[in-house]
């Protein structure tokens, strides 16, 4: 049957003669809709899709190269529309989600920053100052040594204290990180 019969017969309304148009096309259509979008069910639906518009339009729709390439052209176009529409879904979410993990962290950062002020506070003054020169000042063991008057292994075992201590404090009591 020829292009113009085909055409003809899709404007006059012809249902069987759509019919057996669709169960032509539809499997390979389905392929192509699939290859692109690596979904079945999303496949069939824009094959479905593709058909329902056809048969809308038939009063007024005007179909200038052949019905096939005309019925190829639009699956595949659909479902490349479909496919950058999901994948501009998909990092819009993404973007979102990364946003309020950002957000969280921070939160989460001050959070442990004011507990892990206040777990200092907790220490003996030596130990306290001794943790601080060396993880705030950025003080060597050596130059903490020199600076406070004392033995390197002093320091040593004073910021091994600080940091048993810590631990015990902010790791132990899990509501320092939460208000």
């Amino acid at each position: 049957m020829g292009k113009a019969s085909i055409i003809k017969n899709i404007n006059n309304s012809d249902e069987y003669k759509f019919t057996e148009l669709f169960k032509v096309h539809y499997q390979r259509l389905c392929r192509i809709a699939y290859n692109i979008l690596k979904e079945k069910e999303a496949a069939k639906e824009i094959v479905q899709e593709v058909f329902m518009k056809l048969w809308e339009n038939r009063y007024n729709q005007t179909i200038k190269t052949y019905l096939e390439a005309y019925l190829y052209k639009s699956v595949f176009n659909t479902s490349i529309n479909v496919y950058k529409s999901t994948i501009m879904h998909k990092n819009a979410i993404n973007k979102d989600f990364q946003e309020e993990v950002s957000e969280e962290n921070s939160i989460n950062t001050d959070i442990f920053l004011r507990n892990l002020k206040k777990a200092l506070d907790t220490l003996p003054e030596k130990c306290r100052m001794i943790y601080h020169l060396k993880n705030f000042e950025g003080l060597s063991q050596s130059e903490i040594a020199t600076y406070l008057g004392i033995k390197e292994k002093t320091v040593e075992n004073q910021l091994n204290i600080a940091l048993k201590k810590l631990k015990e404090i902010l790791f132990s009591h899990k509501s320092f990180f939460y208000e």
